[in-house]
């Protein structure tokens, strides 16, 4: 698979956009595909399951009257957000865009937004990634309105 795939920074990448058209089409790769839709529905499940990790004071913060940068030892706390998480909370909203939207999903992200969307931004804080909280929340409006669920 080198040969069409490169790996940077724990990411995997194609090197042609071609590779990538040729195994998401079924007629170009003989029925033997990767349907968009079916894997983000799948990973939108899975992002929201990797997240009801998320808690209260998830990296054991002090006080929440000081600062971040003034944490002893923030670096050190913020391993308390493994990397499967962090995906989780930075791409959730991509994976809902790409997927059918179904009710099965809505609900899920109902309960997310609920329950845990809170210490979701909390997190999103600590990792200094707030803007993607307005992106996430932008792919989900989207597909709401799409789907009417709104």
């Amino acid at each position: 698979m080198q040969s069409v795939l490169y790996v940077s920074d724990q990411l995997i990448y194609t090197f042609h956009a071609s590779f990538a058209d040729y195994i998401t089409t079924e007629y170009r790769s003989g029925g033997m595909y990767c349907n968009e839709i079916e894997q983000h529905t799948l990973l939108s499940h899975a992002t929201f399951n990797h997240m009801n990790n998320l808690r209260f004071n998830i990296c054991d913060l002090p006080s929440s009257f000081l600062p971040d940068s003034y944490v002893p030892g923030i670096e050190d706390r913020l391993k308390n957000i493994s990397d499967t998480l962090d995906y989780a909370c930075t791409y959730w909203g991509y994976h809902i865009a790409g997927s059918n939207g179904n009710e099965e999903l809505m609900k899920v992200l109902k309960n997310f937004v609920e329950n845990k969307s809170v210490f979701w931004i909390e997190a999103m804080n600590l990792m200094k990634k707030l803007p993607v909280c307005q992106e996430n929340i932008d792919y989900v409006l989207q597909v709401c309105i799409l789907q009417n669920f709104l």
